[in-house]
């Protein structure tokens, strides 16, 4: 892999009955950008997703966050009232 994580959001206190260590982080900016689903059924456009995010920061002039106890990008899968599969792709940023 390339150094991919996965995070699960917890409740308040809840600690979830799995195995895994569990971290903190306080609040934090993130860019984003939706992505819909294609008709092939595959988000094939991930990629471009994170070079539109960087080229918009780059353009706007924000910077990357770049800190151990950040996660530092991630995805979110979510369906619409109407079936839609959508993702939202961010990138942490100062």
């Amino acid at each position: 892999m390339r150094g991919y994580e996965a995070a699960l959001l917890l409740d308040g206190n809840d600690k979830g009955d799995i195995d895994a260590v569990i971290k903190f982080q306080n609040r934090q900016n993130y860019v984003k950008i939706t992505l819909k689903e294609t008709a092939g059924g595959e988000f094939s456009v991930i990629p471009n997703a994170y070079k539109a995010l960087k080229t918009y920061m780059s353009i706007n002039g924000i910077k990357e966050k770049r800190d151990p106890a950040v996660l530092s990008c991630y995805e979110y899968e979510y369906y619409d009232t109407n079936n839609t599969k959508f993702m939202d792709v961010f990138i942490a940023i100062e």
